[in-house]
Order: structure tokens, then sequence, then C-alpha cells
């Protein structure tokens, strides 16, 4: 990356800021030091708009303006014009930053370009499955959502077992084995997708909270067996939320979260294995 480029995601100036804390050995939250960051420190672009498209262990990626810009161990410095606003959906793993979508649901994935940094390239042709929601749990299992119709309102929901299945699925979806693990379908229309160590949540516009994957530690937020009940490995509503008009989600470790439109916050699984909680609400 540029030496300029990186300057200002930490100098900035008024027009946007950005605050970080946490495990910083690969510099990827303050260039300029190792040392973990154990207070939150405001770092800013010259965005009007600046925002995080991925965090990673390693690697944090920023949108800042028409360019996506990285710190720590991954080199990204590339300008996609006005497309730079609508990526979205970006997974990774302990190593890196992968792959992100598009507003129009085309596909870009990281590769190494002749100067030992990497940039995003645009695997999409006209035949390509355009996808709304991509999310990658850290088991390496991918789940996505397919892009709706303005008036469509049924999510058809795919999972793959690896990340390279689902790369191999996308460059020839009839391609003899390459096919998905799991097909579902839900009534609505998705928002937001997320995953953590073993598990995915989806959030729908009527504000509804799915759940689905490895159900230890209370992970999923709903009962998994018994009467009535949706086993783990497929989408199942988060019962207790119901009634609730939920406007965002998020999930790390084994644990979940949603905020509803009111601003009350419910967490549910463990914040250790052996810590269990489940429905907290603030």
């Amino acid at each position: 990356m540029a030496g300029n480029s990186r300057d200002r995601l930490t100098n900035g100036n008024d027009s946007g800021q950005l605050y970080a804390a946490g495990f910083n050995a690969h510099k990827q939250l303050n260039p300029t030091t190792t040392e973990d960051l154990r207070d939150f420190k405001a770092f800013s672009t010259d965005a009007k708009g600046p925002r995080v498209l991925f965090a990673g262990w390693s690697t944090t990626v920023i949108i800042d303006g028409t360019r996506v810009l990285s710190l720590g161990y991954q080199r990204i410095d590339q300008d996609l014009g006005p497309l730079a606003q609508e990526l979205h959906s970006a997974i990774g793993d302990h190593d890196a930053f992968k792959a992100c979508v598009d507003d129009a649901g085309r596909l870009y994935v990281v590769e190494d370009d002749q100067s030992g940094g990497h940039v995003l390239v645009c695997k999409s042709v006209d035949s390509s499955p355009r996808i709304g929601r991509l999310a990658l749990a850290s088991n390496n299992r991918i789940a996505m959502t397919a892009k709706q119709a303005p008036n469509g309102n049924l999510c058809h929901l795919t999972e793959f077992e690896t990340y390279e299945s689902f790369l191999k699925w996308y460059e020839d979806p009839s391609g003899e084995g390459n096919y998905p693990i799991g097909h579902h379908m839900l009534p609505g229309r998705p928002k937001d997708l997320r995953s953590n160590v073993a598990t995915f949540i989806l959030l729908f516009h009527d504000g509804s909270v799915w759940t689905w994957g490895d159900s230890r530690y209370q992970s999923l937020g709903r009962r998994v067996t018994g009467e009535g009940a949706t086993p783990a490995h497929q989408p199942g509503v988060v019962e207790d939320l119901g009634g609730l008009v939920i406007e965002s989600i998020a999930a790390g470790g084994w644990e979940a979260a949603a905020i509803s439109e009111d601003k009350a916050l419910y967490i549910w699984g463990a914040a250790a294995p052996g810590a269990q909680i489940q429905n907290r609400s603030t």
C-alpha cells in the first residue's frame, strides 16, 4: 500500500473517524506499532463516509471513498471508482480477507498482484449466479442467499461445506460434483447474514431472526430438540425474539447478538465454552 494512503487511515481529518482497539501484532489497527491497543484509539480517513469492510485477525480493510485500503498482513490499495461503496458481505478466515459481493450480486475474490500485494478481482460473468448475502464460518462452512427480484418474497439459502467448494460451484454451477450440501427456501426478504465459529444468523426485513449450525453452548439461541423444534442443521426462528423488530445482528466466537428497533441488545451463546448466556437483554 502506498505510504500516503496508509497515513490517511490513521491521521485523517474531520470528515470521518473510526475507532479501534485490540490485537495489533500485524499492525492491522495501527501501522506505527505492533503493540496491542488496550483502549479505543481514533483513526480516520479523508472519506465522507469511511466504513470497515472487513475486520480480521491479521487484516483490516476499509472503504475510503472510491478506494479499498488495508492495514495489516494483506496489502490492498485499489481504486474501484463508485463501485467501492457497493461492496458488502466481506468474508475471510484466520489468514486474510477472501471475498465480497457488490449490490448487483457479483462476486469479488482477493488475488495476488504482480507486486506482492493483493487486488479484488470480479469473478462474475453474465451467466454467474447473483448473490444477495454471503457468510463464512470459522469451520470453513459457507452460506449464501440468492439475490432477489425487487418484488421477491422467497429467500433461497444455499450452503457449502468449504469455501473452495463454493468457488467451484460459482465458476461452474452445473459441473459434475459442484453441488451445495444444502438448500433451503424461507419466506421473506433477507437483510443481513452473519456467522461465527460454527453457526449462521440470518436477519429478515420483517425483523425476524433465524439461526442454524452447531448448537453447542446454546449458540443458536433456540430449541433444537423436542416437539415442534427445528433441528440444528436447518434454519429456525429464534422464538425468544418473537414480537420484536430486530434492526441489526452481529456474531463472533460462540456468541450472537441482535439489536431491536427500540435499541435493546440481546445476546446469546457463550463468551467462552462453559460460560453460557442466553437471550440477555440490556
